[in-house]
């Protein structure tokens, strides 16, 4: 089984997550989705309303990240981070990926590890 890169594209998230990128890179990040077929975009919750009016009537979904980049924010605050994007979203807006503290991980993972042995 192999997909071609336009078919693989149909499952990649062409994602800009860069705090400092200009708002060209936004236009250039939503016009390559297009080109390619890429499912998503993924930007800051801050990009939202801009790369979904860009994409409005496309195919192309859009996405967003909350606890970006490193997670270590309590549930709370990303909690308010799903709800503050709901005011930014129009309804091409697909869905938010949660970042989860790396530390966390490692740690529940080695009390599974231990737990197994």
């Amino acid at each position: 089984f192999t997909l071609s890169p336009l078919q693989l594209a149909r499952y990649v998230d062409h994602t800009l997550l860069r705090p400092d990128a200009p708002t060209s890179a936004f236009d250039q990040l939503c016009e390559e989705a297009l080109t390619y077929g890429f499912y998503a975009v993924c930007v800051n919750a801050c990009r939202v309303g801009y790369v979904a009016k860009r994409l409005q009537g496309t195919a192309v979904k859009i996405c967003s990240v909350v606890g970006f980049p490193l997670g270590a924010v309590t549930s709370r605050s990303k909690a308010f981070e799903h709800t503050s994007l709901g005011g930014n979203v129009n309804p091409t807006f697909t869905f938010i990926r949660t970042c989860s503290d790396a530390a966390t991980r490692r740690s529940i993972h080695q009390e599974e590890l231990t737990y197994e042995h």
